[in-house]
């Protein structure tokens, strides 16, 4: 049976515990989307700064270069070492490649331009694939009151309380 089907919708994700629940709704709310999250949500269990390294080292040159804008680059195959369920798959299998990562500016590889390279990268959720970041981290959206615009307008965090173990409790109270 060929499971390597057309259409289908990629999205990685940097970790389960905050984004499973957060995308189990969007995936119920928005049904049109058609996403089947068992078989179409990937978790990479490590951040931007690490997928960055990843690709360096899979299509960089022997001094670490890469071509940010030119790079074709195969998400699917490249997680297929760490996913056996995708061995096969190429990108033009997904109709969609979205990725989804917190900035973590917090993290020692943070840097801006390592950000701004992989945006060129991943611009067009129909080739490469899609970054979409989450400023300072997904449990942002926990903040998001809609009732209560202009609280949220007027709402300011510390710096120093963008670390995870600080920011999530405050996000979620």
């Amino acid at each position: 049976m060929n499971n390597r089907k057309k259409g289908l919708t990629l999205i990685l994700v940097e970790g389960v515990d905050e984004k499973d629940p957060f995308l189990k709704v969007i995936c119920h709310t928005f049904p049109k989307l058609k996403i089947d999250y068992e078989k179409e949500v990937y978790t990479f269990n490590t951040n931007i700064y690490h997928l960055y390294d990843e690709l360096v080292k899979e299509y960089g040159d022997e001094n670490g270069n890469l071509d940010w804008e030119q790079t074709d680059v195969d998400l699917p195959v490249l997680l297929s070492r760490e996913y056996p369920e995708l061995k096969g798959f190429r990108k033009v299998n997904f109709k969609n490649i979205l990725l989804c990562f917190d900035y973590d500016c917090h993290d020692p590889h943070y840097s801006p331009e390592k950000l701004d390279a992989m945006q060129k990268l991943f611009s067009d959720s129909s080739d490469n694939g899609k970054l979409y970041l989450n400023y300072p981290m997904l449990e942002s959206y926990c903040h998001c009151d809609l009732r209560e615009k202009e609280a949220f307008l007027d709402l300011k965090v510390k710096a120093k309380e963008l670390t995870g173990e600080q920011y999530k409790p405050l996000a979620k109270s």
